[in-house]
């Protein structure tokens, strides 16, 4: 998130000021505009910036632009773009809301983040964390007509997002139940989920292999539903899960 505040530096070294706190206000919009918040929201950022320029239009500190008093009122208006952005910022929450009734609709990238949006126009914003858990997507699964058919609900980075962990873990488990890898051993299996063009296969099947204790030769089709909820388990584990943060609007 561009921080007007955080970019007083550069304004202040600038020997252009106006133009340098127009331009830290864009990014702030843009950073906005990049989480869903709506128009007025996004308004109030450029707004104070606005509001400043003119000020700094009509005084005579212009005439000096490293003069204390030039400085004093870039700081002021990097200042206020800070409150405006906080206020715009306001209704952000960490907590959950009530998501009872509520269901996820579409998904994005929006940089490295992913926004989740609900019928009931609540965004969620999934930041940090792996790719795997930003996508609620445990193994990893390419978008394709399969993720569709198992509840993806948008796509980023080229893989799925669906709408829960839950229902990305049941996407994991039904492709690990496909008759295409039914025929496989759990080494197979692992080779072809994970070739090794992409990936350190070997090393692959020897993490799930230990944390599965199950045979590397033992075929998916003699697997009881647990074992397969443990190799799909030992696959999102392998895959780099781990959560990061999110808010909602």
């Amino acid at each position: 998130m561009a921080i007007i505040g955080s970019s007083n530096d550069l304004v202040l070294k600038s020997k252009r000021p106006i133009a340098a706190l127009k331009g830290a206000a864009r990014a702030a919009t843009a950073d906005l505009k990049a989480l869903g918040l709506n128009q007025m929201l996004r308004n109030a950022v450029p707004g104070a910036i606005a509001t400043a320029c003119a000020r700094m239009r009509n005084s005579a500190a212009l005439a000096s632009p490293r003069g204390r008093q030039d400085h004093a009122l870039l700081i002021e208006a990097a200042t206020g773009a800070d409150a405006a952005l906080a206020r715009a910022l306001k209704g952000a929450r960490t907590s959950p809301p009530s998501l009872v009734n509520a269901t996820a609709v579409s998904a994005r990238a929006s940089g490295t983040n992913v926004l989740i949006e609900y019928d009931n126009t609540i965004v969620e914003v999934r930041s940090g964390g792996s790719r795997s858990w930003r996508n609620n997507n445990p193994g990893n699964i390419l978008t394709s007509p399969f993720a569709r058919r198992h509840s993806e609900i948008g796509t980023a980075g080229g893989f799925a997002v669906f709408p829960d962990q839950a229902t990305g873990m049941k996407a994991l488990v039904a492709l690990l139940s496909t008759s295409t890898y039914q025929a496989l051993s759990l080494d197979g299996a692992i080779a072809r989920y994970a070739p090794s063009s992409q990936n350190n296969t070997t090393l692959y099947q020897q993490f799930v292999h230990r944390e599965t204790g199950l045979s590397r030769s033992k075929l998916l089709n003699t697997f009881t539903p647990q074992q397969v909820l443990s190799l799909a388990n030992a696959i999102r584990e392998f895959e780099g899960w781990k959560q990061g943060v999110v808010t909602y609007f």
